[in-house]
Protein backbone atom coordinates (compact mmCIF):
# COMPACT_ATOMS: atom_id res chain seq x y z
CA UNK A 1 0.00 0.00 0.00
CA UNK A 2 1.23 3.26 -1.21
CA UNK A 3 1.26 6.13 1.50
CA UNK A 4 -0.26 8.92 0.23
CA UNK A 5 1.73 12.17 -0.51
CA UNK A 6 0.61 15.82 1.44
CA UNK A 7 -1.03 17.92 -1.50
CA UNK A 8 1.15 21.11 -1.21
CA UNK A 9 -0.43 22.74 -3.95
CA UNK A 10 -3.64 22.34 -2.95
CA UNK A 11 -2.94 23.55 0.74
CA UNK A 12 -1.37 26.59 -1.15
CA UNK A 13 -4.44 27.55 -2.69
CA UNK A 14 -6.23 26.89 0.11
CA UNK A 15 -4.51 29.06 2.57
CA UNK A 16 -3.77 31.96 -0.29
CA UNK A 17 -7.48 32.08 -1.08
CA UNK A 18 -8.60 32.35 2.85
CA UNK A 19 -6.00 34.80 3.73
CA UNK A 20 -6.99 37.09 0.77
CA UNK A 21 -10.79 36.80 2.08
CA UNK A 22 -9.69 37.37 5.70
CA UNK A 23 -7.56 40.33 4.55
CA UNK A 24 -10.86 41.69 2.10
CA UNK A 25 -8.38 42.01 -0.95
CA UNK A 26 -9.57 40.93 -4.83
CA UNK A 27 -7.62 38.97 -6.93
CA UNK A 28 -7.12 41.95 -8.54
CA UNK A 29 -5.86 43.92 -5.60
CA UNK A 30 -3.38 41.07 -4.35
CA UNK A 31 -2.51 40.21 -7.97
CA UNK A 32 -1.52 44.27 -8.13
CA UNK A 33 0.86 43.88 -5.09
CA UNK A 34 2.65 41.13 -6.18
CA UNK A 35 3.51 42.31 -9.58
CA UNK A 36 1.47 39.82 -11.76
CA UNK A 37 -1.56 39.88 -13.95
CA UNK A 38 -4.56 39.29 -12.13
CA UNK A 39 -5.38 36.18 -14.60
CA UNK A 40 -2.43 34.54 -13.56
CA UNK A 41 -3.36 35.36 -9.60
CA UNK A 42 -6.49 33.83 -10.42
CA UNK A 43 -5.16 30.61 -12.22
CA UNK A 44 -2.69 30.00 -9.44
CA UNK A 45 -5.89 30.26 -6.93
CA UNK A 46 -7.56 28.15 -8.96
CA UNK A 47 -4.99 25.39 -9.34
CA UNK A 48 -4.53 25.87 -13.28
CA UNK A 49 -0.51 27.32 -12.73
CA UNK A 50 1.87 26.82 -10.26
CA UNK A 51 3.41 29.32 -8.16
CA UNK A 52 7.40 30.03 -8.20
CA UNK A 53 9.12 30.36 -4.64
CA UNK A 54 9.74 33.15 -5.04
CA UNK A 55 6.50 34.61 -6.21
CA UNK A 56 4.80 32.18 -3.15
CA UNK A 57 6.96 33.94 -0.58
CA UNK A 58 6.39 37.19 -1.79
CA UNK A 59 1.99 36.55 -1.79
CA UNK A 60 2.86 35.06 2.11
CA UNK A 61 4.33 38.23 2.73
CA UNK A 62 1.62 40.63 1.86
CA UNK A 63 -1.07 38.37 2.53
CA UNK A 64 0.12 37.76 5.97
CA UNK A 65 0.66 34.16 6.09
CA UNK A 66 3.74 31.89 6.51
CA UNK A 67 4.41 29.19 3.96
CA UNK A 68 4.62 26.58 7.08
CA UNK A 69 1.01 27.16 7.43
CA UNK A 70 0.78 25.52 3.60
CA UNK A 71 2.68 22.49 5.59
CA UNK A 72 0.99 21.97 8.16
CA UNK A 73 -2.49 22.21 6.06
CA UNK A 74 -0.81 19.26 3.88
CA UNK A 75 -0.52 17.28 6.69
CA UNK A 76 -3.58 17.66 8.23
CA UNK A 77 -5.41 17.18 4.80
CA UNK A 78 -3.24 14.05 4.15
CA UNK A 79 -5.16 12.40 7.22
CA UNK A 80 -8.38 12.74 5.85
CA UNK A 81 -10.24 10.58 3.54
CA UNK A 82 -10.85 12.02 -0.06
CA UNK A 83 -14.78 12.62 0.49
CA UNK A 84 -14.17 14.63 3.92
CA UNK A 85 -11.48 16.62 1.92
CA UNK A 86 -13.69 17.54 -0.38
CA UNK A 87 -16.72 18.59 2.04
CA UNK A 88 -14.21 20.38 3.73
CA UNK A 89 -13.35 22.96 1.24
CA UNK A 90 -17.09 22.91 -0.13
CA UNK A 91 -18.17 24.04 3.75
CA UNK A 92 -14.92 26.63 3.86
CA UNK A 93 -16.81 28.05 -0.14
CA UNK A 94 -20.29 28.26 1.71
CA UNK A 95 -18.65 29.93 4.53
CA UNK A 96 -16.60 32.53 2.86
CA UNK A 97 -20.15 33.41 0.33
CA UNK A 98 -22.26 33.64 3.97
CA UNK A 99 -19.68 35.74 5.23
CA UNK A 100 -19.48 37.87 1.89
CA UNK A 101 -23.08 38.23 1.92
CA UNK A 102 -23.67 39.42 5.75
CA UNK A 103 -20.78 42.11 5.20
CA UNK A 104 -22.91 43.53 2.16
CA UNK A 105 -25.61 43.75 4.51
CA UNK A 106 -24.16 44.65 7.31
CA UNK A 107 -22.90 47.77 5.26
CA UNK A 108 -26.31 48.48 3.42
CA UNK A 109 -28.03 48.74 7.25
CA UNK A 110 -24.99 51.35 7.97
CA UNK A 111 -25.93 53.34 5.09
CA UNK A 112 -29.52 53.07 5.25
CA UNK A 113 -28.96 54.73 8.87
CA UNK A 114 -26.09 57.29 7.71
CA UNK A 115 -29.13 58.80 5.00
Amino acid sequence: MTKRQPDYQQSFRSVLKESRLRNDLTQEQVADLAGISRLTYTRIENGLKRASLELAFKLSGHLSFDLSDVVKVAHKLKKLPEYKRSELFESRERIKDLEGRLKKIVQLTKDERDE
